[in-house]
Parts: structure tokens; C-alpha cells; sequence
């Protein structure tokens, strides 16, 4: 599985290119469809929001939205 993940910083929070590279992996059946993590922004980034790792809350979103897609794969 690839997620989208390709945030930087709270003025940079997602890279388009990177995004379409990352996508092009499901879309040609190479991987599955991860979560878009980068929406995990604000207080869901170390250093108050911040930083480019997750916090605590940020870790807590970032393994439902896996758990999300891991679900729908297992429930195929």
C-alpha cells in the first residue's frame, strides 16, 4: 500500500508531483490505495502543528486512517 503522504510544513502541506507519482503506483495496479495523510495537519504534526513528523494525536489518526484502508483490503 502507498499513502499520500508528501507534507512539509504548514505553508508547504502537500506536493502535487509527488502526489501523482504516488498515485500512479495504485493507479497501475503496481501497489493498493493508502490513506491521504497528508490532511493530518495543525496539532496532528509535532511542534505545535509545526513540525513535518505526527504527534501523539497525529500517530492516533494516522493508524485509523491505515486501520481504514487495511479493513477495506481485508474485507475484499
Amino acid at each position: 500500500m502507498v499513502a499520500q503522504a508528501s507534507y512539509h510544513t504548514p505553508d508547504d502541506p502537500s506536493c502535487p508531483p509527488i502526489r501523482e507519482a504516488q498515485a500512479s503506483l495504485w493507479k497501475a495496479g503496481i501497489a493498493l490505495e493508502g490513506p491521504d495523510t497528508d490532511q493530518l495537519t495543525g496539532d496532528n504534526r509535532q511542534n505545535g502543528g509545526r513540525g513535518v513528523h505526527f504527534s501523539d494525536k497525529g500517530l492516533k489518526a494516522h493508524g485509523g486512517l491505515w486501520a481504514e484502508k487495511v479493513e477495506q483490503w481485508l474485507n475484499r
